[in-house]
């Protein structure tokens, strides 16, 4: 017997029995804020470049990690996401907490969130249709 359960955790990614992303955006948040609290600790210590790259390296992963499954995101979850992209671009530029996001952003010449997962859909889409992915994908064109 299988036992049915709201939510499932499958290699990271959390996929509600309604193919909702709530749960998955809420556990990704709070791992990317613990991770950004630490490079916050060390922003006194890091030159901006430095802060840059370890958000690179630490945070946006865990942000973007299978983002490609969930492209059309519920604009709360979008925005919770969101958030911590804008908190990450505040801690590294030293902007205040209350600058319109898109300073920040141009400031950082970042694409937002949402912009990037569009963009990996086509990418995917285009590596799909001109047969540039693994044998695996290929039967899902």
């Amino acid at each position: 017997i299988v036992e049915e359960v709201p939510f499932y955790t499958h290699l990271g990614a959390t996929i509600h029995q309604s193919l909702r992303w709530t749960e998955h955006v809420q556990t990704t948040t709070n791992k990317a804020r613990r991770t950004l609290g630490f490079l916050g600790q060390l922003s006194d210590k890091l030159s901006r470049e430095s802060l840059e790259m370890a958000y690179n390296a630490m945070v946006l992963p865990k942000l973007e990690y299978a983002s490609i499954l969930f492209g059309d995101l519920a604009s709360s979850s979008s925005k919770m996401l969101e958030r911590v992209h804008y908190q990450a671009g505040c801690l590294i530029t030293g902007a205040l907490r209350r600058t319109p996001s898109s300073i920040v952003m141009q400031e950082l010449e970042w694409d937002n969130l949402s912009t990037r997962r569009h963009l990996h859909s086509m990418v995917l889409m285009y590596k799909l249709v001109n047969g540039l992915v693994p044998p695996h994908l290929q039967p899902l064109i």
